[in-house]
Formats: C-alpha cells, structure tokens, sequence
C-alpha cells in the first residue's frame, strides 16, 4: 500500500539555495559596498588611501581642532602647528625647554600684583611711617590715630562708591576696590606729615598752614595713588582727587583729631 503523501511530495519542487554573496562595507561608516568597490560612497573612504582619506575623520578632526587651542610659543605666541623643528622660527625660544612662565602666567603674577600685592606694600609703607612718626613725636597719639583711620578709610570709599555708580565705574571686582582705596589713605595721611615736616624746615610753620602747601602734596599724591593704584583714567583721576580730598579735608570737622597736620 503506497502512502498518500508520496503523491503530494512528487508535486513539490525543490528551490534551490541561493548563492550568498558576500557582503562588504566600509570600515569607517559601515554602509554597504560593492564587492569589487574600494571608495565608500557615503563617506568617500578609500581603502587604498586609508582612514584619513574619510570625510569622518576629517570633520572628528576639524571638531577636536576647535576644542582644543593650537600649540603656541610660550613666550610670543607664535602658532607652531606644521613646524619640524621645537624651535619658534619667529623669536627663536626653544619649545622643547618650557620657560619660567608661561604668558598667562606673567599675566596672572601682574594681576597679583596690581590687585593686592601693591596695594599692602603701599599700606605697609604708611601705616609703619605714620606710626613711625608718631612714636617718636608723641604715642600717646597712636590710638587716636587707629580710630581716626578706621573712621576716615570707610568715609572716602563710600564716596569713590558714589562715583563710581554715576560715571567711573568698575573696572574690578567691589573687594579689590575697596581693598584698594583702604590701603592707600595711610600714605596719604604719611604724605601729608612728611610734606608738613619738610616745608616748616624752610618757612615759618604758620604760613605751610596758610598756603596749605602740604594739602597740595596730598592732593598730587592721592592722584598718582588713584591713578597707578585704583588704576582709574588720568581724567577720572584728576576729578576724583580733588573731591576725596575735599572729602578728607572736611572729615578732619567731624572726626577726633590727632594733631595739625592732618
């Protein structure tokens, strides 16, 4: 007895397998390739040239160029991407032997010294001499002179304050600033004795108070001071100084005096 089955499976014809081909693609962006084709057509890889020949690795390249600054000299600036040799063919530094400072260092240490180091030297030096001065004139004057520059120092900021919002400005941060108007008022209060010490050797004591010789000293002195120190423009400064003077001439009404000179 034959199987019923066999009738069917004698109907079927048999597919035969296809032929595989082998599948290429492009070792950079993976798209498909033809087997015979050596350029990627989406990338433009050439397997002959190699990685750098893809438009990828020329854009990958061009983004880790802008995130990262180009290699300079350290001491001026010179771009030095292509060149052979680690020496800077504008100014001749040697790139293999890092110099002292880099220039944002020197930057750095110039700010320092603007912001803060000038300004103690320069409240170092006052503060010393008028003590100084008053150690040996009288003592029992320095206490009395503590109090009058912790009350005096705060007066002339709040009107550089005042000038600054309607027209100077800040050009610095508020603590530098008032970091540096604190420390300039004792070379002022030591400017005005030494000049009111010196001039009395030539004239007569009463005529400096007259022609208030010593108070012009102090006003030329605040003016460098405000200049070089507060780093302010000459014209600001110029301004600015006659009135903060005005302003230290006035508090001598109002706050405890030490002596005559200031």
């Amino acid at each position: 007895m034959t199987d019923p089955r066999d009738e069917f499976d004698s109907d079927i014809i048999p597919i035969e397998p296809e032929a595989v081909t082998s599948q290429k693609r492009c070792a950079v962006c993976f798209a498909s390739m033809a087997p015979d084709s050596r350029v990627c057509s989406q990338c433009a890889y050439d397997e002959r040239k190699g990685l750098t020949s893809s438009r990828l690795y020329e854009r990958l390249s061009d983004d880790r160029r802008s995130h990262h600054p180009p290699k300079t000299c350290a001491k001026c600036g010179y771009d030095l991407r292509g060149v052979n040799t680690t020496i800077c063919p504008e100014c001749g530094t040697d790139a293999a032997r890092r110099p002292a400072a880099t220039a944002r260092e020197f930057q750095d240490a110039e700010n320092k010294w603007k912001s803060f180091t000038l300004p103690a030297l320069i409240f170092a030096i006052g503060i010393v001499g008028v003590l100084g001065f008053y150690a040996v004139a009288d003592h029992t004057l320095i206490p009395l002179y503590l109090v009058r520059f912790a009350a005096r120092a705060p007066l002339l900021f709040a009107v550089y304050l005042m000038c600054a919002l309607i027209w100077v400005g800040f050009d610095e941060p508020f603590h530098v600033t008032a970091f540096r108007i604190f420390c300039i008022v004792p070379m002022l209060d030591l400017v005005g004795i030494l000049s009111y010490a010196f001039f009395s050797w030539f004239l007569v004591p009463g005529l400096v108070n007259m022609i208030m010789v010593h108070r012009w000293c102090q006003i030329v002195a605040l003016f460098v001071l405000l200049k070089e120190v507060v780093e302010v423009e000459i014209e600001d400064a110029a301004i600015l100084s006659l009135l903060l003077m005005v302003v230290y001439f006035a508090s001598n009404l109002f706050i405890l005096r030490t002596d005559g000179l200031m």
